[in-house]
């Protein structure tokens, strides 16, 4: 079995803060599961015949892993988490590791909040120091598109416990919850605000499937666009459905000696 034309990645992994090893000529099936809830993404990662020096790089303390895919001359970020497991395992001539990740596992496990705060603090300052607790992530999102300036907390008190599990429950007073994409906390807000490159799916563009209709909106199958994850603004055009929806859940899916080079998206109406 042969590689399919056109179809590139670049896989690279090691120890935090340290060179990565990096791949993109063997073969590799992946499959990366997103969604705009606070439990980590995950992402399954096959990778045939890898060199002993390789496979000796995935068996470090605190691996992270990175993967791009597309095609050629245009790859795109997919995927990049925290290696929780690894496997070596004989598949016929070949030796298969398989690679499972959490998208800012060790910083959702780890985070914990101690701190007190005075009335009429505003809320988005409680937000952002919580945020600042899950370590080895950014933040770059402008509160104030999603929370009122003028939120302030009308009495004092602590907030402490797991970070995931504070923040939930402050961001739920306001309907708001937040995920974690590729080491980014997003709060989920206005995604017009949020995210403004609105990505267009039709059949002339990326569109295979033409959507179909599900209780909170659509579900549709395009070409693999990393770009495309939670709280992503799409423009759908489609003899079936047309207008713009809100991603809420995104599957990256991927072999590149065969058949799966797709992203599956279910979105919701703006």
């Amino acid at each position: 079995m042969s590689k399919i034309f056109n179809r590139k990645y670049l896989l690279a992994f090691g120890a935090r803060g340290g060179d990565l090893t990096s791949v993109s000529e063997l073969r590799v099936k992946f499959r990366i599961e997103k969604t705009n809830q606070k439990s980590a993404n995950s992402a399954k990662v096959e990778v045939y015949n890898l060199s002993e020096k390789s496979r000796n790089a995935l068996q470090q303390e605190d691996v992270i892993l990175k993967l791009e895919a597309g095609y050629e001359n245009a790859l795109q970020g997919c995927f990049i988490g925290d290696v929780v497991k690894v496997e070596h395992r004989r598949q016929g001539a070949d030796r298969v590791t398989i690679i499972d990740c959490g998208d800012s596992q060790k910083a959702l496990n780890e985070a914990t909040i101690s701190k007190s705060y005075a009335k009429g603090t505003p809320i988005k300052n409680v937000v952002s120091d919580i945020i600042g607790t899950f370590k080895n992530t950014s933040f770059s999102q402008t509160l104030d598109t999603v929370i009122s300036p003028l939120s302030q907390l009308t009495s004092g008190g602590s907030f402490e416990g797991a970070s995931d599990n504070v923040l939930t429950e402050l961001l739920s007073s306001y309907g708001l919850n937040f995920s974690i994409q590729d080491n980014e906390v997003l709060v989920d807000g206005n995604p017009l605000l949020t995210d403004t490159d609105i990505k267009l799916v039709s059949a002339g563009t990326s569109l295979i499937q033409s959507p179909s209709k599900t209780d909170t909106g659509i579900a549709f199958q395009m070409l693999l666009d990393g770009k495309i994850r939670p709280l992503s603004v799409i423009q759908i055009q489609s003899n079936i459905v047309t207008g713009l929806y809100k991603a809420t859940k995104v599957i990256h899916e991927g072999d590149n000696f065969d058949n799966p080079w797709f992203t599956n998206v279910e979105a919701e109406p703006l």
